[in-house]
């Protein structure tokens, strides 16, 4: 999932934009690791809206606070996207509470992968009416 691989030195929140390089990816011996993109073509710097800026400075005062919380217990990497202790997130996880809060709140239950998709749709759409 390349969310959970989300480093903070791959955003420019300043330019607004993010890298995308190196996903966090399952493998059958490593557990979760950083691999190369499937494809070249994949590795690509990305424009990022005002909401999601707006977000990620919150996220980043947020996770911030939860590394001082957690002291000598935070086994951060610098993920954008980690557990309140810094660990990497595991895919798996994610995706089973998704399903919970889509199950919670009566909505139809989508792949989180999905969501991207939708996203992408959304913004694509947002971008073209507004010119």
């Amino acid at each position: 999932m390349l969310a959970s691989g989300l480093r903070w030195k791959d955003r420019d929140l300043t330019a607004g934009t993010a890298s995308i390089w190196r996903p966090l990816q399952r493998t059958r011996t490593g557990g979760l690791t950083h691999l190369p993109t499937k494809a070249r073509a994949s590795e690509r710097r990305i424009a990022l809206p005002t909401e999601c800026l707006h977000s990620l400075k919150e996220h980043k005062e947020r996770q911030d606070k939860e590394r001082e919380t957690a002291g000598p217990d935070w086994r951060g990497e610098s993920l954008v996207f980690t557990t309140t202790t810094g660990r990497r997130l595991d895919p798996a996880n994610l995706t089973r509470r998704s399903r919970s809060f889509l199950g919670r709140a009566g909505l139809l239950r989508i792949r989180f992968h999905d969501l991207r998709h939708s996203t992408a749709t959304c913004s694509w759409n947002r971008g073209s009416t507004s010119s």
